[in-house]
């Protein structure tokens, strides 16, 4: 167990050869005490943070999108989605079950945010790095222009 992920191992052949392990992460709770005073308690809507940050996203990526004459789009479940060739993409949705951000990237792959009340920025589950800047590192990889957060 680490922190607040609950490891699950799937044996599907034998024993002593697991071929897969998931993490699937536990949801914080919505009201979270700042240390301020016992008596103040931040609270957010994820919802309005989520859909929030998918908009912030969109707007942020525009300028490399319109110069590299890449294909924005969203789907029914309001991903947001940008093909950059056959083989590359990038989406960004989100998950009302585990309330984080899940961003599939060429770069780096899959990746969860969760939302951090007290310095109000989706962060990594795993690593805590801030969001936006591994947008803006994965887009500099293979683009002109700068994503504009």
């Amino acid at each position: 167990l680490n922190n607040n992920k609950i490891s699950v191992l799937n044996n599907s052949t034998n024993k002593y050869n697991f071929h897969y392990c998931s993490y699937f992460h536990t949801p914080i709770s919505r009201k979270k005490k700042t240390g301020i005073s016992d008596n103040i308690i931040k609270t957010f809507n994820f919802n309005e943070k989520a859909n929030e940050m998918l908009i912030t996203i969109r707007k942020a990526i525009l300028p490399v999108i319109e110069l590299n004459k890449y294909k924005l789009s969203s789907n029914e479940n309001g991903e947001v989605i940008v093909d950059i060739d056959k083989n590359k993409f990038y989406r960004f949705s989100i998950c009302y079950k585990t309330e984080t951000i899940r961003m599939v990237s060429p770069i780096s792959g899959p990746k969860e945010y969760e939302y951090d009340i007290e310095q109000e920025l989706w962060l990594n589950t795993i690593d805590r790095h801030d969001m936006r800047g591994i947008i803006v590192r994965d887009f500099l990889r293979h683009s002109s222009g700068l994503v504009n957060f």
